[in-house]
Formats: C-alpha cells, sequence, structure tokens
C-alpha cells in the first residue's frame, strides 16, 4: 500500500552475510549516494 502510492522506490544492494540494515544506516546510504550525484565537496569545507 506505501508502496503504491510512492512517488519514487529505490533499493540498496547488500553483499555477504548482511540480511538486513535499519534506517538510520539506509537514510545514511541514500543521502551519500545524493551528495555525491548532487552536492558540490569543494564548496562543503
Amino acid at each position: 500500500e506505501a508502496q503504491a502510492g510512492a512517488a519514487l522506490t529505490v533499493s540498496i544492494a547488500q553483499f555477504g552475510s548482511t540480511r538486513s540494515i535499519n534506517v538510520a544506516v539506509a537514510a545514511g546510504i541514500a543521502m551519500h549516494a545524493w551528495i555525491l550525484q548532487h552536492g558540490d565537496i569543494a564548496k562543503a569545507w
């Protein structure tokens, strides 16, 4: 039901023996990926 109402869904590939990650880790991975694509790292520091 939540996925049906979402504008976008994404997934995070997991390798090795990891079965799942918590929402805080998932959010950190998503934010890191966004910064790599859209952020200006030179201005951040």
